[in-house]
């Protein structure tokens, strides 16, 4: 908006109810809230998405609570867009995609967003590893796993 067309909407509208509209939309356009964004270079400094890309990340979760494509864990947390965010960036960190991050991670009893045991190996294998079953019965899963080295 140009400050031409502030001033005539000044003119027109209730400045308090201006002022909280200002401020809901500032709130839902950036990442972090009103006066908490943060550069291309704060970004790749922390290894986190560039500015849009968080944005664009925010708004996607925002519409994904409530759905039935949220596990129960994220959706009964205390922060549930929170949880979820954190969930899919770590899933980009492992080159997953978002909707790929709700279906290999799980909340340990400590809290932690920890793979699914499938997930590790299937990653361990596309990194090379191989691995023999020894023991899959109810009450142990041995492997025997080969390092890429042969080691």
């Amino acid at each position: 908006m140009n400050p031409e067309e502030k001033q005539q909407v000044k003119q027109t509208v209730d400045p308090d109810l201006l002022t909280q509209i200002i401020e809901q939309y500032e709130e839902t356009t950036r990442p972090f809230g009103k006066g908490e964004d943060y550069s291309e270079e704060d970004a790749k400094a922390l290894g986190l998405p560039n500015p849009s890309t968080l944005n664009f990340l925010n708004k996607f979760v925002k519409r994904m609570i409530g759905t039935p494509f949220v596990p129960r864990w994220i959706a009964e947390s205390a922060n549930p867009a929170g949880t979820l965010l954190a969930c899919i960036l770590r899933g980009r960190e492992l080159d997953f995609k978002p909707m790929e991050s709700l279906e290999v991670f799980w909340k340990s009893p400590d809290g932690r967003l920890t793979l699914w045991s499938k997930t590790m190996l299937s990653l361990m294998r596309k990194s090379g590893f191989k691995f023999k079953w020894i023991e899959d019965t109810g009450a142990a899963c041995v492997l025997q796993g080969l390092r890429p080295d042969g080691d």
